[in-house]
């Protein structure tokens, strides 16, 4: 929804405006993920145990995706930035940071099983939230130079 919005401000060279568009999106993904994480959390054992009673003990499963979910959520407006901006070799360098994260994660936590794997979606997702918001912030002051 934002993209449309960010291109005319990035396009006009409104950081100011651009920034809290761009703040203003990331925080309403926020306010919207955080309960349904937090809740999914809480509720997570139940959630497994629907899945037979040898499901129930795996919870933690399921709480590693949702902070996983709730990581890739908050940093979709980013995404619409490094497109209205036109720097999409700056987004295929986050993911190529993220998927070289959960490769490496995956390699090391993969005899954990399923938690494991989570964890390193999670720790993937983690990667790739740092590097975008860090490009945002950069790129919104006017530093950062084309990747």
């Amino acid at each position: 929804v934002t993209l449309p919005m960010l291109s005319e401000r990035i396009g006009a060279s409104d950081n100011v405006r651009s920034s809290k568009l761009l703040r203003a999106a990331v925080s309403l993904n926020a306010v919207i993920i955080l309960p349904l994480v937090v809740m999914g959390s809480l509720l997570s054992p139940l959630v497994m145990a629907a899945y037979g009673e040898g499901f129930r003990s795996e919870w933690p499963t399921l709480v590693a995706m949702l902070v996983a979910a709730g990581l890739a959520s908050v940093q979709v407006p980013i995404g619409g930035m490094i497109a209205a901006s036109d720097r999409m070799w700056t987004g295929f360098v986050l993911n190529l940071g993220w998927s070289v994260a959960l490769v490496g994660a995956t390699y090391l936590l993969v005899e954990r099983g399923s938690f494991g794997l989570a964890c390193a979606q999670a720790l993937a997702y983690g990667v790739q939230a740092a590097g975008a918001f860090a490009f945002a912030r950069g790129a919104l002051r006017g530093a950062v130079r084309e990747v």
